[in-house]
């Protein structure tokens, strides 16, 4: 059960990895954009700075659809930025289980190692037990053909 956690884990990780780098990738194509909105909209300013009325009032315009577009970059970019770092979150989180449940798997065979070891003492010294038994029950019928032999030749 602690191996399909930790594959769980694994792929539940991987999985946050690839959300994390797609978040990058839109982070970094917003902040791009957002560059190149930033710049048009500079270009706008000095146009209208240098156009007649009727048209600076065209340019106020287009500017004020910019500056929208800009704030909608904005709240696009902050909103990745969110979703970055929540991914980011959520991968240290499950990086954390998974050393968990490795430090756990770790524990319990460490634990069945002592358990193993444990019974192999226990049988080494209950064979020893039973040799020694053995060897006291021959030496005892050894004594006692020698006794009895010894009476006989009496």
């Amino acid at each position: 059960a602690g191996k399909e956690w930790s594959t769980a884990a694994d792929m539940e990780l991987a999985r946050r990895e690839k959300e994390a780098a797609l978040a990058e990738r839109r982070v970094a194509g917003l902040e791009e954009r957002l560059a190149a909105e930033q710049m048009r909209r500079a270009a706008a300013e000095e146009e209208r700075t240098s156009a007649a009325t009727a048209e600076q009032s065209l340019r106020l315009e287009e500017s004020a659809q910019v500056e929208r577009r800009v704030q909608e970059l904005q709240q696009q970019l902050a909103s990745e930025k969110a979703q970055r770092a929540e991914a980011e979150k959520e991968y240290t989180a499950a990086a954390a289980l998974q050393q968990s449940l490795r430090a756990r798997d770790e524990r319990e065979a460490e634990m069945r190692v002592l358990e193993l070891q444990t019974q192999l003492s226990v049988e080494k010294a209950k064979r020893a037990a039973r040799e020694k038994e053995m060897i006291d029950a021959v030496s005892l019928e050894r004594d006692r053909a020698a006794a009895a032999e010894w009476a006989l030749e009496e």
